[in-house]
């Protein structure tokens, strides 16, 4: 929090002699001078006008195959998100889909198609489940376990989890995440907007969007070079 000019006699007076130290902290201060709004700009941040104006382009009572939708569940970085009713199997279904104005774009749909590779090859019961991708009239969207529940962020009082709530989420998390790390795949965009916590109050992980994949599971095409 200091300004650059008072850093290195704050540095000489709490490093000491300690030259280690100082140069860990040394470069920790260079990585965050170079990240400048890494953390506050979101990665598709300049991307969102442009989805804002395709927001909610289906209705209820739209169908997609046999999938009928419901309602609108919202919008972002990477498409618009509804739930629906698959007609085959009599169940509701959150829907993924990418834009075909955005289909073009080698980012979004190699982002698209991570996220559907990377929660497909993980079995978690706090992970949200992909049950399909698919085309439709040249549409692509996922097809996936529909959460009921409110978001982590929306959870979270001003003050912070009570402690024993926080482990009774953050466990099961914590445990996800690790499976994950086990099958080869980084999630990389671990925020409370990402977290669902269900009705019953199981925290389902979302989002695999940003994912890095192990080569050996992406195949040939690298869908995780974003």
């Amino acid at each position: 929090e200091l300004p650059a000019d008072k850093r290195s006699a704050f540095l000489d007076r709490e490093c000491g002699d300690d030259k280690t130290l100082r140069a860990e902290v040394e470069s920790l201060l260079a990585a965050g001078s170079e990240a400048v709004n890494f953390i506050s700009d979101p990665i598709a941040g300049k991307f969102i006008p442009d989805f804002a104006e395709h927001a909610q382009t289906m209705s209820p009572g739209n169908t997609l195959g046999h999938y009928v939708i419901e309602r609108a569940i919202g919008f972002g970085g990477m498409g618009e998100v509804y739930l629906a009713t698959d007609t085959k199997l009599g169940r509701c279904v959150a829907l993924k889909t990418l834009p075909p104005s955005f289909a073009s774009d080698p980012n979004f749909l190699r982002r698209f198609s991570n996220e559907a590779q990377a929660a497909a090859n993980l079995n978690h019961p706090n992970v949200a489940t992909i049950y399909s991708v698919e085309d439709f009239d040249g549409l692509q969207f996922i097809t996936m376990e529909y959460v009921d529940g409110q978001t982590l962020d929306h959870l979270t009082p001003d003050g912070g989890l009570e402690i024993n709530q926080f482990l009774e989420w953050f466990d099961p998390i914590a445990d996800a995440l690790a499976h994950a790390h086990e099958k080869g795949i980084i999630h990389r965009d671990i925020k409370p907007s990402n977290i669902m916590i269900t009705s019953e109050g199981v925290p389902k992980i979302l989002d695999f969007g940003l994912a890095q994949i192990e080569q050996s599971i992406a195949g040939a095409t690298p869908a995780n070079d974003i």
